[in-house]
Order: C-alpha cells, then sequence, then structure tokens
C-alpha cells in the first residue's frame, strides 16, 4: 500500500517539474512612451525527457505570444516566454490569461499566466471627438482640452507632428508645465474623417508618456444615398442622421480601381483610388467598420486632378489582420456614395518591427 502511494506521489512530482514555470503571474507599470509592452515568462525543461509547446492561448487578441507554440526543448534548458501586451487606448488595470498545454511524455500539463499591465490614466481629452454638422464648418476650429487628473501631475510637451489630418494649435508650454492646455483644431481640406493619437510628456514618476486618441467626424443632415443594385440600376433613398446603410456599392459615375487588397509589408500604407466621370464629388466619411482604433484612415482629392479621389488607410495595431473602411462620398447631384474598402494585413511575426 504504501510502496504504491509513493509511487503515485513519484510520478506526479516528475510530471511536474518536466516543465516548470518560475513565476506564473506578472506585472508591469506602462511608462506609456511605446504602444507594446513586454513581459517575461522564466521556465525549466526538467532533467528526464524532450518537451513539445503543444498551444498557447491568449484570453485577449492584445496579449500576444510570437514563436513559442510548436517550439521543442531539450533536457535542462531554461529560456523565457514573452509576451506582448499591445496598450492601445486602454487604461487602468489590464489582466488577462494566456494558457500554455505542454506535451511531456506523461501526457499535458496545461498552465495559465496571468498577464497585468497597469495603465495609468494620467491625462485625460475632453471632448474625445470634435464634431463638424456642416461640411460648410470644415474652416471653423473647434476646441478640445487636456487636463492632468493625477495630483501634481503637470503637461510638460505635446507631439502633433506626425498628424498630417488636420492643424493643432496651442499656447507655448512654459518650462514648468500646465495642468491643462486648450488645443484649437481645424481639419485640413478635403479631409472629412479622422482619426489619431497625441502623444502627451507628462512629469508623472512612472507613465510620462500618454497616448491619447482624437477624432474627428462631419456630419450631414439626411443625405440621400446613392446605391446600385444587382441588375446595375441605381436607387436612391433619404436617410437620418446616423442611420445605417446595409448596401454597400459603386454608383454610376464613380469608379474604383479595385475594393480589395493585400498588403505586402507591415507597416504598408495601402491606398485606393476612384476616378469621377465629372468633378464635384467630396468626401463625407471615411472610417473604420466598425468604429474602432485599429487603422487609420484619410480621404483626399489628388491636387493635380479634382476627379481622382485617394484613400490611405495604415494599420494602427499590428494584430488585425483583416480591415474594412466605409467611404462616403458626395456626389454632385447631392447624393451620396458608399463603398467598404477591404485591406488583408501580413502576419506580424517575433521580431517584425
Amino acid at each position: 500500500m504504501w510502496c504504491k502511494l509513493f509511487l503515485l506521489v513519484f510520478l506526479c512530482v516528475t510530471a511536474i517539474q518536466a516543465f516548470e514555470w518560475q513565476t506564473l503571474e506578472q506585472e508591469v507599470v506602462a511608462t506609456g512612451e511605446h504602444d507594446v509592452v513586454e513581459l517575461v515568462y522564466p521556465f525549466e525543461v526538467g532533467t528526464n525527457e524532450t518537451v513539445r509547446i503543444k498551444e498557447v492561448k491568449s484570453s485577449c487578441g492584445c496579449a500576444v505570444v510570437s514563436g513559442f507554440k510548436g517550439a521543442t526543448f531539450q533536457p535542462n534548458y531554461k529560456g523565457d516566454m514573452k509576451v506582448s501586451f499591445f496598450t492601445s487606448s486602454r487604461r487602468g488595470v489590464q489582466e488577462k490569461k494566456v494558457t500554455v498545454t505542454v506535451e511531456t511524455g506523461s501526457g499535458e500539463q496545461k498552465t495559465a499566466l496571468t498577464v497585468r499591465v497597469v495603465l495609468p490614466e494620467v491625462i485625460k481629452l475632453s471632448p474625445e471627438t470634435l464634431l463638424w454638422k456642416k461640411i460648410s464648418e470644415l474652416g471653423t476650429s473647434k476646441t478640445c482640452m487636456i487636463q492632468a487628473v493625477q495630483g501634481s501631475c503637470q503637461i510638460i510637451g505635446i507631439d502633433h507632428a506626425h498628424i498630417k489630418e488636420y492643424k493643432i494649435t496651442h499656447t507655448p508650454i512654459p518650462a514648468g508645465g500646465v495642468e491643462s492646455l486648450n488645443l484649437q483644431i481645424v481639419p485640413k481640406e478635403n479631409i472629412f474623417h479622422s482619426s489619431a493619437k497625441l502623444m502627451v510628456v507628462t512629469n508623472h514618476p512612472v507613465a510620462r508618456y500618454q497616448r491619447i486618441p482624437v477624432r474627428l467626424l462631419v456630419r450631414t443632415p439626411r443625405p440621400t444615398i446613392v446605391r446600385t443594385s444587382k441588375d446595375g440600376q441605381s436607387n436612391q433613398s433619404s436617410e437620418g442622421e446616423g442611420s445605417a446603410v446595409r448596401l454597400q456599392s459603386d454608383a454610376s459615375g464613380l469608379k474604383w480601381g479595385t475594393t480589395t487588397k493585400q498588403a505586402t509589408s507591415v507597416n504598408e500604407v495601402v491606398t485606393f483610388q476612384a476616378v469621377a466621370e465629372s468633378e464635384g464629388y467630396q468626401f463625407m466619411s471615411v472610417r473604420e467598420r466598425p468604429l474602432g482604433q485599429t487603422v487609420q484612415a484619410s480621404g483626399a482629392h489628388d491636387t493635380m486632378n479634382a476627379k481622382i479621389l485617394t484613400i490611405s488607410i495604415k494599420r494602427i495595431d499590428k494584430q488585425v489582420q483583416n480591415s474594412v473602411v466605409r467611404v462616403e462620398a458626395m456626389a454632385p447631384s447631392g447624393g451620396v456614395v458608399v463603398q467598404d474598402l477591404k485591406v488583408t494585413w501580413p502576419i506580424v511575426v517575433k521580431g517584425t518591427k
């Protein structure tokens, strides 16, 4: 009896020690300087057998493990598994699970690892969305305010040089910093929808850098939607503000070279072009569907030929593989042309920047 019990305990210990994690939980406080935070989980293989990583599952697409699934490790091997956490626009304490299944000589060993990332909310933007209700208002500026929300924290700098879709101005920031700052924003010509991130630098002891999204929207009341049915006939209907358009297709008079593209590189800016049969088409809206923060899209007319409309799409969240951007353009007749553009992005592998 005692011999059997001893043997059972010995076998259990052997199975556990075949692959051992030094920690099952990691926590890091993000500085905000980068969009990705890396957490490291050290492990050690036992002395008796070779093991293989059968499966790696994450509870959220924001926590990614690359190049670990399928790996084989020899006895006595010591190494690390790295988890990349994509912060995006998240705030507060983010806790996710990564479950790793290891094949050993005595069976499978499944372990759930805890990924905890603290993203301090040091500043806030109010409002986060600026709305121009009429196209005629696009030349006017609108104001939003950045404000420090943690104790004696001060705003000491702001970087918006990378934002090309709209112009941002503000009063000079004194050497000691400020608690709040008003921004005046004006969309550039022919940009009817945009979303980008401001980089705000603070004197916070840990989270010095804060990336905050700013959205610009233009709304036109009760547009006439022009659609093309399967038989090629154009139909018109009037829809109220905010109502959904269920059928997207080219209307006659505005022709796209293609509506689907495959990006060839990780950081590629994918462009689509449409040629109008006459001048007078204007962008109303260029937005991700569903609304999110995974891509940055903008629209503009060609500076040399107003009949050419160009859409530029850049991936922000590099774990997203498929994106849909909806384009709405106003025809000279007053109708609205609606078209969905689709992009397939390459998978980001370990070590790709």
